[in-house]
């Protein structure tokens, strides 16, 4: 079953993985973009071909970037089985952004950071593309030093609530854009592009989503909050975790990063008293950790947990696995309430 061989695999990577290993490794990942390819699964493929071209660059002697490889290949398990389960490839994404560009290598590394962070990134190489997709479209990227596009269409997107980030934009075009708008120059990396769109998007209240970090760890706290404000969710952190239900009781989070070591309490010790707790029960509870034992990672998810994470964790990663939980909270949510009207 290609899922659990994608589990093997990406173990495999995390743990360090021979020459033999690597030849191994891209022999599979290039059969599977093909075989993605042909089923129809565009963006599965695409997957499958950037981790094949990581580690074609591995085998002709530069240094393997084996966190990202692990997490296309966790990407790439997780859009075969939503595929197998019979889910469309529009419930992966969050939502969609449009890229105005004559760079395909730009866009393409757009549209492949898109799929890691759950977030559809359509291609208009011509503005008239994009003056079509707005009225579906959260953001926006121009990139400002491959495109050429009438000032009108600059004025119309500066006044509508769509995020919009200028890709080396002349001086004029950056004044007349205003301070609400992201302006990046070259060179860009493809990430940061995307998080800034990202972070202009127009949440109403309800829509922000309040996470409560546990760490006693200040430098986790800083790093994780800032990864998790910069997409507009509301952060609050807890070094002390003799604090912890007094916090639960006043920000009420959503999402509940735990780390397994919190003297005197234990992170796994609190999830299970958590799950056990009628106000706080159902709380999205993610685990981020430096242990990556087999054994503490059972225990975590049998004291309840929804995910597990190894420190140190990327942005892209962090942000993508907090999206996702959320996103299939929603699912159940919706799916409970269709159920019981009917």
């Amino acid at each position: 079953m290609l899922v659990d061989r994608l589990t093997v695999l990406e173990k495999e990577v995390e743990k360090g993985i021979s020459e033999d290993g690597l030849e191994g490794l891209w022999r599979f990942t290039h059969q599977l973009s093909g075989s993605l390819g042909s089923f129809g699964l565009d963006r599965g493929a695409l997957t499958a071909r950037e981790a094949n071209n990581l580690l074609q660059a591995a085998l002709k002697g530069r240094p393997l970037d084996s966190a990202r490889l692990s997490r296309l290949l966790r990407v790439l398990r997780q859009w075969i089985y939503d595929h197998q389960l019979g889910q469309g490839p529009d419930s992966w994404f969050q939502g969609s952004l449009l890229v105005l560009s004559q760079d395909e290598e730009l866009f393409s590394s757009l549209e492949m950071e898109g799929i890691l962070l759950h977030w559809q990134v359509a291609h208009c190489r011509e503005q008239e593309e994009l003056i079509a997709g707005l009225g579906t479209s959260t953001g926006v990227i121009l990139d400002c030093g491959s495109s050429s596009f009438d000032e009108s269409v600059l004025n119309e997107l500066v006044e509508s609530p769509l995020s919009l980030v200028l890709i080396d934009p002349l001086e004029s075009l950056r004044l007349r854009a205003g301070e609400r708008v992201k302006v990046l120059r070259r060179p860009v990396e493809p990430y940061l592009v995307i998080l800034a769109a990202l972070k202009g998007t127009s949440a109403t209240p309800e829509d922000v989503k309040t996470v409560l970090i546990v760490d006693d760890d200040p430098l986790v706290l800083k790093v994780v909050s800032t990864v998790l404000s910069s997409i507009d969710m509301h952060v609050e952190c807890l070094e002390e975790p003799l604090e912890f239900w007094e916090s639960m009781d006043k920000f009420r989070p959503d999402v509940l990063i735990l780390d397994v070591d919190l003297p005197p309490l234990g992170g796994i010790e609190l999830c299970r008293a958590l799950r056990n707790d009628d106000r706080h029960g159902p709380t999205l509870v993610l685990f981020l950790s430096s242990y990556n034992d087999g054994e503490t990672v059972q225990r975590a998810f049998a004291a309840g947990a929804d995910d597990y994470l190894f420190k140190p964790v990327t942005a892209p990663e962090l942000i993508t696995r907090v999206r996702n939980r959320l996103e299939r909270a929603r699912r159940l949510r919706e799916a409970g309430a269709r159920g019981s009207s009917e």
